[in-house]
C-alpha cells in the first residue's frame, strides 16, 4: 500500500514538473526557444492561405502571434473565428522568432486550448429573457470623433503614396510567412502561397514607383 502511494505521488509530482509554464502572451518574445503554453485573449482570428493566424494585438506588426497550419488539424471548423475570435485561449507549444517576430507554429488542435469563450456578437443582455422575442432596435452609435484635417500640402500625396506601399510590404511580408511555412512543413503543394507571394511583390513594386514619382 505504501508502495503504491509512494509511486503515485512520484507520478503525479512528474506529470506536474513536465507541464509547462503558464506565460501571458506580452512576455512571449523573453521565451523564445522555450515550450510553453501562452495565455490571452484573441483580438482578431483569420485564414491566410491554408493557415490560420491568431492575433493579440493587431495593430501592432511585431507583436506575440499564434500559427495554427490547418492541413495537420483533424478537424476545422468552418469559421474558426467565431471560435477564437474574442476568446481567452492557451496555446502550447515551442516560440520562435519570424522575420524578427516572436510566434507560435502549432502542428495539431491538442496545442489549442479555448479557455473562456467570446461573446457572441448577437449574445443578450441580463434580463433579455423576459423580453418580448422581436428584432432588436437598431443602435446608432455616435460618430468618431477624428482629429482636424490638415491643409493640403505638397507631401500629402507622397504621404499617400508612402501609406500604400506600407500596406503592400506589409501583405508582401505575410504571404512570404505562408510560403516559409508550407515549405518547412513539406507539403509539396505550395504553388498557392507561391502565387500569392508574386502578386504581392508585384504589388509592392507598383507602389514602389509610386513613391519614386510622388517624392521627388
Amino acid at each position: 500500500m505504501k508502495r503504491a502511494l509512494a509511486l503515485f505521488t512520484l507520478a503525479a509530482a512528474l506529470a506536474h514538473a513536465a507541464a509547462p509554464p503558464v506565460v501571458p502572451w506580452r512576455e512571449a518574445a523573453s521565451h523564445v526557444g522555450e515550450v510553453v503554453t501562452v495565455e490571452g485573449d484573441v483580438a482578431m482570428a483569420r485564414t491566410v492561405a491554408d493557415t490560420w493566424v491568431l492575433e493579440f494585438a493587431p495593430g501592432d506588426p511585431r507583436a506575440f502571434r499564434v500559427v495554427v497550419l490547418l492541413a495537420l488539424l483533424e478537424t476545422s471548423p468552418r469559421q474558426p473565428e467565431r471560435l477564437y475570435q474574442g476568446a481567452r485561449v492557451h496555446a502550447t507549444g515551442r516560440i520562435q522568432r519570424f522575420q524578427g517576430r516572436a510566434e507560435m507554429v502549432l502542428r495539431g488542435a491538442a496545442q489549442l486550448e479555448v479557455v473562456t469563450p467570446g461573446m457572441p456578437a448577437t449574445a443578450a443582455g441580463p434580463g433579455a429573457a423576459a423580453a418580448p422575442a422581436e428584432p432588436a432596435a437598431p443602435v446608432t452609435l455616435p460618430p468618431p470623433t477624428l482629429p482636424p484635417k490638415p491643409a493640403p500640402s505638397a507631401a500629402a500625396p507622397c504621404e499617400r503614396a508612402r501609406e500604400r506601399w506600407r500596406a503592400a510590404a506589409s501583405e508582401a511580408s505575410e504571404r512570404l510567412g505562408a510560403l516559409g511555412r508550407c515549405l518547412d512543413a513539406v507539403r509539396y503543394r505550395c504553388r498557392a502561397e507561391s502565387a500569392a507571394l508574386s502578386s504581392a511583390l508585384g504589388a509592392l513594386d507598383a507602389t514602389e514607383r509610386e513613391v519614386d514619382t510622388a517624392c521627388r
